[in-house]
């Protein structure tokens, strides 16, 4: 008996290529959220910053390491008492009222695929001088517009306000997903 051929974690080369190929809807673009998951704890490669400096904090060791379910929202914090223009924060539902946590973007330097071990297969680094943070999507569709906005985020180049026309699609002409 045959068992069937495990999907393949895509390399940072073909991250690339497939972000910049992918065409985001214009209202998403402009209010990203969504479902993806986080770590329940900070793994050992995300204590390590993606300069190779190892940062703070402490790392739990539990037998059963998870990812659980948050949904997540880009949100320009400049009102807030944070000191960043951009916010992603992810709460535990759709509902809460408050937020679980947040990622400060303007602390991204790149968008990676995932280094941490027993990461699932669309997860994603959002890499800092301090650390990793490692988010993962259901589908290597969702995974790619993620990373797409993640690197326009880390390269200076979202502008959510700026009218350029996005139509929905998944990818351009000639581009595939495959798993």
């Amino acid at each position: 008996s045959t068992e069937p051929m495990a999907a393949a974690r895509l390399s940072d080369a073909e991250l690339d290529r497939l972000a910049a190929a992918f065409t985001i809807s214009e209202d998403w673009y402009r209010s990203p959220e969504g479902w993806m998951e986080k770590p329940d704890f900070k793994r050992k490669e995300q204590a390590q910053g993606f300069d190779g400096k190892v940062g703070g904090g402490l790392l739990a060791k539990f037998k059963k390491k998870t990812y659980q379910w948050r949904w997540w929202v880009l949100e320009d914090a400049s009102d807030q008492r944070l000191s960043t223009d951009l916010c992603l924060r992810y709460y535990r539902d759709q509902n809460s009222p408050e937020e679980s946590g947040h990622i400060e973007m303007r602390h991204v330097t790149s968008c990676t695929i995932s280094s941490v071990a027993d990461a699932p297969l669309f997860a994603l680094d959002l890499n800092t001088a301090e650390r990793r943070y490692t988010v993962a999507s259901d589908t290597q569709e969702e995974m790619v517009k993620w990373a797409a906005l993640f690197k326009q985020i880390a390269a200076g180049k979202y502008k959510p306000d700026d009218g350029e026309e996005r139509h929905e699609g998944e990818v351009h002409k000639g581009e595939e997903f495959t798993v």
